[in-house]
């Protein structure tokens, strides 16, 4: 479950952010990435490939869930590009016999990785597009239950996309509300969110029942009564493209991405809020498999879904910023100051050694 939004600040800033949420702690790093750096193009089964990429960038690692700390789950490259990897379980990816992968071929699970290595905006990605559904493509003898993804992108320029994998097509989508959460495809979210067109941020005035005395609305915000408030992708995707629809507009990038934060706010979930109960057997698999997973308190045989991390990218000075499920203080890495640095970085998004809660010092 992740919710992934867009906002433009009035002095020309483009800031993305996003929710990251699972049943098990990631255990992510924020990893820079200098350009011309090897990186191989395969997944599971390993190939030999390998490839340099053109742009330096940086990402947050699946580390903790996926065993490759080269897929990129949420990064920026120094052209200001964004892509957020969200969860997606409508994808069928073309796919190839490991005797058919070729030099040139990128596994999907890496294709956010790639592009963010050489790809500088929307225009050139969409002029590339025959040439990246060729691309990309998942091994046949893998099952891909359990590893859907659609990608949201980002530029400077302000154009926005999603990237489906459907019918073994690789299908980009305008996002013009640059609003993402999870299945279904994008297309039924945008006519899903009619039956919400009605709501405003405006206080509602009484209109019936005028004979009764003190008719009076009981309170302020009345005007988005009927808006979901469950966790639900459908209703996170109504809640976030209201919220970032009738938000008054940020000054610059960093009101934007303060006010970024508290809107992907409405979309945190706390342990308990959410509970999957398995069989024992698939209970103890997936305690095995997912080492960090959270175990409900409620319930026996229970994970408790939760928000891992908070991603919120500033496209336009090329900043980076994060807060993790156990340190909710925010965090900034500039990718800016480093685009020319030629070693790879990283650092532990959970252990980074910043305090959670800074004392006020009183005289």
């Amino acid at each position: 479950m992740c919710t992934n939004i867009t906002l433009n600040a009035k002095d020309g800033s483009i800031v993305m952010g996003r929710t990251n949420e699972f049943g098990a702690l990631y255990y992510a790093e924020m990893i820079f990435i200098p350009r011309n750096h090897e990186l191989k193009t395969g997944w599971v089964p390993e190939t030999k490939f390998t490839y340099k990429n053109k742009y330096s960038y940086m990402y947050a690692s699946m580390n903790g869930i996926i065993d490759d700390d080269e897929i990129a789950n949420d990064g920026l490259n120094e052209k200001g590009l964004a892509i957020s990897v969200l969860y997606f379980h409508y994808q069928d990816y073309r796919t190839l016999k490991p005797s058919e992968v070729e030099p040139h071929h990128i596994n999907v699970v890496k294709s956010a990785t790639w592009m963010l290595g050489n790809i500088a905006d929307i225009d050139e990605l969409k002029e590339r597009a025959d040439e990246l559904e060729e691309m990309f493509y998942f091994d046949s003898k893998m099952s891909q239950k359990g590893l859907g993804l659609h990608l949201a992108i980002a530029d400077q320029k302000g154009n926005r996309i999603v990237i489906e994998f459907e019918n073994k097509k690789m299908n980009i989508k305008e996002n013009p509300l640059g609003v993402l959460t999870n299945s279904s495809p994008l297309e039924w979210h945008h006519e899903h969110l009619r039956s919400y067109s009605h709501l405003t941020q405006f206080e509602a005035k009484p209109t019936l029942f005028k004979e009764l005395p003190e008719n009076k609305l009981l309170t302020l915000g009345n005007g988005l009564m009927g808006m979901p408030g469950d966790f639900t992708a459908n209703s996170r995707f109504v809640r976030a493209a209201i919220f970032t629809s009738i938000v008054e507009e940020q000054e610059d990038a960093t009101e934007a991405v303060r006010t970024t934060f508290r809107i992907l706010n409405t979309s945190d979930i706390v342990p308990g809020f959410t509970l999957e109960t398995k069989s024992k057997k698939e209970f103890n698999a997936t305690t095995k498999l997912f080492k960090g997973s959270l175990l409900s308190k409620t319930a026996a045989n229970t994970f408790a879904d939760h928000t891992d991390f908070f991603i919120v990218k500033d496209l336009t000075n090329l900043k980076v910023y994060y807060k993790t499920y156990n340190n909710i203080s925010i965090r900034m890495a500039d990718l800016d100051a480093l685009k020319n640095t030629k070693k790879v970085v990283r650092i532990s998004m959970a252990e980074d050694k910043v305090p959670e809660i800074t004392e006020v010092k009183l005289k």
